[in-house]
């Protein structure tokens, strides 16, 4: 939550019936003596297209004593903003939530704003929303009946949320400004045990009034951690050219950097900053151990791929309120600006052996499997079939625990359905339905023991000796 001091004093030259006089902040701390105000005859104080005003005192101390008591008595500060709305005291221009102070100062009036984040993790069905997201991707989609209707996919560092927009649907399309913060008012209800809001208001928010960090999500794991680890699977490499090869990347401070706080993917897995480092050590550590359960492996080859498999992300998107892709990326693909980064390195030492630069090229052109899945080339040898099955092993990972760690709608036991893996997947019962089923399962034991047949002996389910 961030207080912003007062904006501005209003006097009777105000177009609408006072003029704005601007100080400079610490002034606006202090009521100035020539602050006295008269209303001019059916004008507001403030321009009515900015700023619902408090006309009477009654609703003011109204306000306050609801917002004392979600404060105080139940110590509650993210429902602060909805109570705000719900006297209508709201700041469009600097997308937070004002309310005018004049029924206690009737010599200065104050416009204080004051800016309460409610993050996607925080979203409850049936609940008041107000407040900025960043809008990853805009659709405008028509209904069975013919009307036109918004979709927005709305994010922040803790995750994302459909918007939906039913009136003007058009105007707001064009209004709404992709990759960029927009404040938000609405309801959120469930949807086909999806979350979602319904959004009755919308306004732009400036760049300088935002913070970066409230809509970009981090990796929880330490870079440094992550990068020593790589390092001490780099220092057991005896090839001495993918020694080189990894210790000309590794010297490179402006790609690590870039490396260390790039985003693995826009959504599917690991979509946060620094997830393409968590990703690729995850990778490479799977990779080694593959490479000590099948010996015949060129364990080498198949580390120095895994570390260089998506090297080319640090160029296949861009990432300042929302991850996207670039236009390289669009163009090109991670695997073929991956190549284009093992090249420019390979320039850079005497006497890399061709055959073993060709094989490190098809590791990272092939990892994705198959052409439907973005791979250029299918694996053709078996450290670029290990590669593939350690990269997509990984990722699924990643993207099912997300899944199932951030429950949508009412239903705790089953994730909504998920159309990328047709299928719904299984959160595991409650607490308290585990303990009724254990307490029946106690029970039948008790009344029956019996033997417990193997679903795949024969011999117990027919009777008759396996043939």
């Amino acid at each position: 939550m961030a207080l912003y001091a007062p904006v501005e004093r209003m006097t009777p030259e105000h177009p609408n019936g006072y003029r704005s006089q601007a100080r400079s902040p610490a002034q606006r701390l202090i009521p100035g003596k020539n602050d006295g105000l008269k209303r001019a005859p059916g004008k507001a104080v403030y321009p009515r297209d900015h700023l619902s005003i408090i006309r009477h005192e009654q609703r003011f101390r109204d306000f306050m004593r609801e917002l004392m008591k979600s404060i105080v008595l139940k110590g509650n500060l993210t429902c602060f903003a909805n109570i705000i709305y719900k006297y209508g005291f709201v700041n469009p221009d600097r997308t937070g939530i004002c309310a005018g102070f004049g029924a206690l100062f009737p010599i200065t009036v104050f416009r204080v704003c004051i800016v309460a984040k409610i993050f996607v993790s925080e979203i409850q069905p049936n609940q008041e929303i107000a407040s900025a997201f960043a809008v990853a991707e805009k659709q405008l989609r028509t209904a069975r009946n013919g009307t036109s209707f918004l979709t927005l996919k709305l994010t922040d560092k803790t995750g994302e949320i459909t918007g939906r927009i039913w009136e003007r649907a058009s105007e707001s399309f064009d209004s709404i400004p992709a990759r960029r913060v927009v404040f938000v008012r609405g309801r959120s209800e469930t949807y086909r045990d999806e979350l979602q809001l319904n959004i009755l208001d919308f306004h732009p928010v400036k760049t300088a009034d935002i913070d970066p960090y409230d809509f970009l999500p981090v990796s929880p794991s330490d870079p440094g951690a992550l990068l020593d680890r790589l390092k001490a699977l780099v220092s057991g490499i005896k090839d001495k050219a993918c020694g080189q090869l990894l210790k000309s990347l590794f010297k490179d401070r402006i790609l690590v950097n870039r490396f260390r706080t790039a985003p693995a993917a826009k959504s599917m897995h690991h979509a946060c900053l620094g997830g393409l480092l968590e990703h690729t050590t995850a990778v490479t550590e799977l990779a080694a151990r593959i490479a000590d359960l099948y010996p015949f492996l060129d364990r080498d080859l198949l580390i120095t791929g895994a570390i260089l498999h998506d090297i080319g992300k640090i160029d296949e998107f861009v990432y300042d309120l929302c991850i996207d892709y670039s236009d390289e990326g669009r163009l090109l693909g991670h695997m073929v600006l991956g190549v284009n980064i093992i090249e420019e390195k390979l320039r850079g030492l005497k006497n890399f052996p061709s055959e073993k630069a060709l094989l490190l090229k098809h590791l990272v052109l092939s990892h994705h499997g198959e052409a439907e899945f973005g791979a250029v080339k299918v694996p053709m040898t078996r450290e670029a079939f290990a590669l593939n099955f350690a990269d997509d092993l990984d990722a699924k990972m990643n993207a099912l625990t997300r899944m199932i760690a951030e429950p949508k709608g009412d239903d705790k036991t089953w994730t909504a359905y998920q159309p990328i893996f047709n299928r719904f997947f299984f959160r595991g019962s409650s607490p308290e339905a585990g303990t009724k089923e254990g307490n029946r399962s106690n029970e039948a034991d008790e009344a029956e023991k019996g033997v417990q047949l193997n679903l795949w002996d024969r011999t117990a389910l027919s009777g008759k000796p396996d043939a």
